[in-house]
């Protein structure tokens, strides 16, 4: 993307905007500096991170928004910033100001607008500025770009689209897809050695509000129990499901017809990591299963059998491949 500049002068501070010209395909975002912004690096961080988000979906077909950007480390500033883009009443005032103030989410998406709160050191690297940035691209891409719901510009409450976990996992997955290039091996890798770092028995009907996903460890669960969901790499599957919520599906309706199973059955297979899932005859690689000795202990109830899974499934390392593979097993 090309990328011009614009200094403006407006309400008792100086706004300085980087506009990033849309592509073919792609949306245009406007980047919007408050009091106690720090140019230079962090600047630059920010619109790499957009320009990588939205080429990113752009490789799906599907077309950013049209974005602000508010970048400040004021929370004031971002907080009158956020309450008149959303149209909200002083009565958010006080909740606001607490979280700009904490820097507690680093960013926050409302109405086609972004809120990035700088005062925290992770702007001073690409990659901590590009998961958060992307992050919050693909929530303003589901609810502007994808769902394009009439009802739904009205509100900003993601629980719309479905449960917590499901909502900003996908926003973290997205942003992992996002550092890893858009390579599918290099982002395959990345999300296999973060879910199994995930705990492993939750049940996810306990973090399908935000108050439960927070309690629940859900920043590690959520993005590990969609990847699972999508199998790999296909995002298709997180843009059919939006597609079909945009339809007026219903969120249990969409879930199914989008991944092939409804949330209950999804989250006994997450919730045990073994083979429940169907369509795999002998074991489907879980959370437990870093090594194939954890897939012989598992599944054959001895460790030492690893060797023969090996050479059953043509195997020359003891790492299983990837979390969801289907492994034949001896008899």
């Amino acid at each position: 993307m090309k990328f011009g500049f614009l200094r403006m002068v407006g309400c008792g501070f100086v706004a300085f905007c980087a506009c990033l010209s849309p592509s073919a395909q792609g949306g245009q975002f406007t980047i919007i500096e408050g009091p106690d912004a720090r140019r230079g690096s962090v600047l630059s961080h920010v619109s790499s991170a957009l320009s990588a988000s939205d080429a990113a979906l752009e490789a799906h077909g599907y077309t950013s928004p049209n974005i602000k950007v508010f970048l400040s480390g004021d929370a004031n500033w971002l907080t009158e910033s956020y309450l008149a883009a959303m149209g909200l009443s002083d009565r958010y005032r006080a909740g606001k100001l607490d979280t700009f103030g904490r820097c507690d989410p680093l960013g926050e998406f409302g109405k086609a607008a972004i809120f990035l709160c700088e005062e925290h050191e992770v702007w001073e690297r690409r990659r901590g500025a590009t998961r958060i940035v992307a992050h919050e691209v693909w929530h303003a891409a589901v609810q502007d770009g994808i769902v394009q719901k009439p009802c739904c510009f009205d509100s900003n409450a993601m629980s719309l689209y479905g449960p917590e976990w499901l909502v900003e996992g996908s926003a973290e997955v997205f942003a992992e897809y996002v550092l890893a290039g858009r390579n599918p091996s290099r982002f395959a890798r990345a999300m296999e050695s973060f879910t199994r770092e995930a705990p492993r028995d939750v049940d996810l009907a306990k973090l399908k509000s935000r108050r439960g996903f927070r309690n629940n460890n859900g920043w590690r669960v959520g993005p590990a129990a969609v990847y699972e969901l999508i199998n790999g790499t296909n995002f298709e599957k997180l843009f059919d499901y939006y597609e079909h919520i945009a339809n007026g599906v219903s969120i249990d309706m969409a879930f199914s017809s989008a991944f092939g199973q409804d949330q209950a059955s999804f989250a006994a297979y997450f919730a045990t990591g073994n083979t429940s899932r169907s369509g795999c005859a002998g074991w489907q690689v879980g959370h437990g299963d870093r090594r194939l000795g954890d897939v012989a202990e598992n599944a054959l109830g001895d460790r030492s059998r690893w060797p023969e899974i090996a050479e059953l499934n043509g195997i020359t390392a003891e790492n299983p491949h990837r979390l969801g593979q289907c492994l034949k097993l001896p008899g």
